[in-house]
């Protein structure tokens, strides 16, 4: 560590890559995720969001055409990106939409948050853990593959179940497929790299994508 996933991928497309890996996963080598929720005193996502928006301001780069990427435990610090960035667009990959849902969850909050129980670190922080508490003017474009069951019915499902229901102005846009071999891992490089380029050139995704898985 750090290991800064997808950072090969600037290799491969006409745009600037950031890669960012996250720093609460130094503190101790038990740690697999910690959705850059930082410490009590400091909230990573929202320290990085707060960089981010004053490097794109002094670069003069529009928010129209930033992509932020997060799969798995890099959703939540995504959308939290996004809320500083008015205009963006999110691409979220089989994401855990409720960290407290996950089994890492628990093994985080005494290296992370020494002092409070479980329902401290939920109630006090949840804006950190809780994608429904990062809702922005920014687009969102969320991919789940229903062969990853867990997410697909623990934090997939639930999440789009509350946007139809308590928040249909939204902008949110959902694509469901269907890939047993890749569950909750990628689903390859060159495909991802077609969809980020296909988002990012505003081309649309919807049918290459559903022709392919």
């Amino acid at each position: 560590m750090p290991v800064f996933q997808r950072s090969s991928y600037s290799k491969e497309v006409d745009y600037n890559v950031i890669s960012l890996f996250d720093p609460g996963l130094l503190v101790n080598e038990s740690l697999t995720n910690a959705w850059f929720c930082g410490t009590p005193a400091r909230y990573h996502a929202d320290y990085i969001s707060s960089l981010l928006k004053k490097f794109f301001n002094k670069q003069g780069v529009k928010n129209e055409n930033i992509l932020v990427f997060g799969t798995s435990a890099g959703g939540l610090p995504a959308l939290k990106i996004a809320q500083r960035l008015p205009g963006s667009t999110v691409w979220a990959g089989n994401i855990q939409t409720i960290a407290f849902k996950h089994s890492a969850f628990p093994k985080m909050i005494p290296v992370l948050y020494p002092n409070k129980s479980h329902d401290d670190c939920v109630n006090d922080h949840l804006g950190r853990f809780d994608a429904r508490e990062m809702l922005g003017n920014y687009r969102l474009i969320y991919f789940q593959n229903k062969s990853d069951k867990f997410h697909f019915r623990n934090h997939y499902l639930p999440f789009k179940s509350w946007c139809e229901h308590e928040r249909p102005d939204y902008d949110v846009h959902f694509y469901e497929y269907d890939h047993p071999e890749s569950g909750h891992g990628s689903v390859g490089k060159k495909q991802e790299i077609e969809i980020i380029h296909q988002i990012l050139s505003k081309s649309g995704v919807e049918n290459s994508w559903s022709t392919r898985c």
